[in-house]
C-alpha cells in the first residue's frame, strides 16, 4: 500500500505516470476507460490451467507448502502428457475469442 491507500499499481504516482505516457489509452479501474468486469485478456490460464490445477490439487487439502508445490509440480507434470486436454483448452479459448469478437467486445457468456 503506498501513501494514498492504493495498492502499488493504482496508486496516484502510477496512474499519473500511466496517463503521462499513453494518455486517454490507459485502462484501469477509477480512469476515464474502466477495465471492464470480465476483461477480453483471454488466455487458456484464465480459463483453464488455474481451474484445473485446483480441481485436481485439492482433491485432498494439502498439508504443507512443500506438499502444495509437489502437488502442483505433478499435475503439471500430468498435464504435459496429456496433448489432448491442452489442446483442447487452447480450441476452447479461440472459441471464447471469435465470440468477443463477433460481439465488437461486448459481454461473453461462457
Amino acid at each position: 500500500m503506498k501513501e494514498d491507500g492504493a495498492p502499488c499499481h493504482r496508486s496516484r504516482d502510477v496512474t499519473e505516470r500511466l496517463t503521462q505516457l499513453f494518455g486517454d489509452r490507459v485502462i484501469s479501474l477509477d480512469q476515464e476507460v474502466e477495465w471492464p468486469p470480465r476483461s477480453p485478456d483471454m488466455t487458456p490460464l484464465d480459463f483453464f490451467l488455474w481451474g484445473w490445477l485446483k480441481a485436481n490439487v485439492y482433491t485432498t487439502p494439502p498439508d504443507t507448502l512443500d506438499d502444495i508445490k509437489e502437488k502442483i509440480t505433478h499435475e503439471i507434470d500430468v498435464l504435459r502428457q496429456d496433448r489432448a486436454t491442452v489442446r483442447r483448452a487452447v480450441l476452447d479459448m479461440l472459441k471464447r475469442a471469435r465470440s468477443c469478437i463477433e460481439r465488437e467486445g461486448g459481454h461473453v457468456d461462457h
